[in-house]
């Protein structure tokens, strides 16, 4: 009878692959609920493609498997410091308030609620094409 030994650093690789399976899936699934098909797919696409290798070293053995599961824990080492460790100088502005003023109906999630052929629709387009005129 023989016994495989489970290896740490191939548990940790898998817990990672899974995680961001998980956490790709979660991201796909508010974009379809937002009705965001093309980044839905794409995110969804990118979960599989950056979990695949995390999964493979965790659950399917092969030669050196402990040097790739070393190399892919390194990798996240260092995305997490990129992503984390504060770099630069912070930029504070002296003055930030607006000089003029916005209109809220030209932020993109005020537009998505627009319904074609309602008053609220042709009022900003008409509008919109009587500035650029």
């Amino acid at each position: 009878m023989q016994v495989t030994l489970i290896h740490f650093r191939g548990v940790l690789s898998a817990t990672i692959g899974a995680l961001l399976f998980s956490l790709m899936f979660g991201a796909a699934i508010v974009s379809l609920k937002e009705h965001e098909f093309r980044a839905a797919s794409r995110i969804a696409l990118l979960g599989v493609l950056l979990s695949l290798p995390y999964l493979v070293v965790g659950f399917i053995p092969f030669p050196n498997q402990e040097i790739a599961a070393t190399l892919l824990l390194i990798t996240v080492a260092l995305a997490v410091a990129i992503l984390l460790v504060p770099v630069g100088q912070k930029q504070i502005a002296e003055d930030d308030t607006p000089k003029i003023r916005v209109d809220e109906r030209d932020i993109m999630f005020a537009r998505a609620h627009l319904t074609p052929g309602s008053e609220r629709f042709e009022q900003y387009y008409l509008s919109c094409s009587r500035a650029h005129t």
